[in-house]
């Protein structure tokens, strides 16, 4: 198969051969990502297809949606294109034309000494599948560890909720064990207050009740007192009737 000399593609010298460490050249759509094939590329270019092109470059690259989980194969694309790699003349001969030796040539077996599949053979390549299938384990991995920390921040939440709590609970506990202690103080306060009034109490009873018992025999002294003053003044009045009816 061949293509026009006249085809915009044939006025190039060299081609994109590869990107990064993707074999085949990535493309991101609006819908997700692909690559194109090169082995059709070098066909269009006009470079002749001498052996069977690698298992590496007929691997599909199709990722459908634009979703979160792709993030690392878009940066692993995004990536690739800064490192795309041109080749022209090392590619071999270039021709745009139909040859019948080449469509006869088609029919038979191809040869694996070609230096086409020399050059292939050259970067030591990853199969897409396997790329696909590491870069779908790598996300499946991130989302595994991203869970892993919403896991481990929870617990730690749960561990600084926790640790909160006992740390207040504790001044609370604090808290009360120093009311009770002002409480018992003031209570002792209280009561040898209490027991001083209730002294004083009894002492002023005690002060009363000497004073009444003073006043008790203050009150039988005067009456004995009176008593003696009316034997006094009889004896006297005796007397001195006895004075003046005595004979002279």
């Amino acid at each position: 198969m061949g293509t026009l000399p006249s085809a915009t593609w044939n006025e190039r010298e060299e081609v994109w051969y590869q990107y990064g460490r993707f074999p085949n050249i990535p493309l991101i759509g609006t819908q997700g990502y692909i690559n194109y094939n090169l082995a059709l590329l070098l066909r269009q270019s006009g470079y002749p297809m001498l052996h069977p092109p690698s298992k590496e470059l007929m691997t599909p690259l199709i990722v459908h949606g634009m979703g979160p989980y792709h993030t690392g194969i878009l940066q692993n694309i995004q990536t690739a294109w800064g490192q795309a790699i041109s080749r022209g003349i090392n590619l071999g001969p270039r021709s745009c034309g139909v040859s019948t030796d080449r469509v006869e040539k088609i029919q038979l077996p191809f040869s694996s000494s070609s230096s086409m599949g020399d050059v292939l053979q050259e970067p030591s390549l990853t199969k897409g599948k396997e790329i696909v299938e590491a870069m779908n384990k790598e996300e499946d991995l991130k989302r595994e560890m991203e869970a892993a920390n919403k896991g481990q921040k929870r617990a730690w939440e749960e561990v600084d909720k926790e640790r909160k709590i006992d740390e207040q609970m504790a001044k609370h506990a604090r808290i009360e064990d120093e009311i009770r202690l002002r409480t018992k103080e003031c209570l002792k306060a209280a009561d040898l207050e209490m027991a001083k009034r209730d002294q004083a109490l009894l002492e002023k009873q005690e002060l009363i009740k000497m004073l009444m018992e003073a006043k008790r025999e203050e009150k039988e002294h005067l009456g004995w007192i009176e008593l003696l003053e009316q034997q006094i003044e009889h004896l006297n009045t005796e007397l001195l009737r006895e004075c003046l009816t005595r004979p002279t």
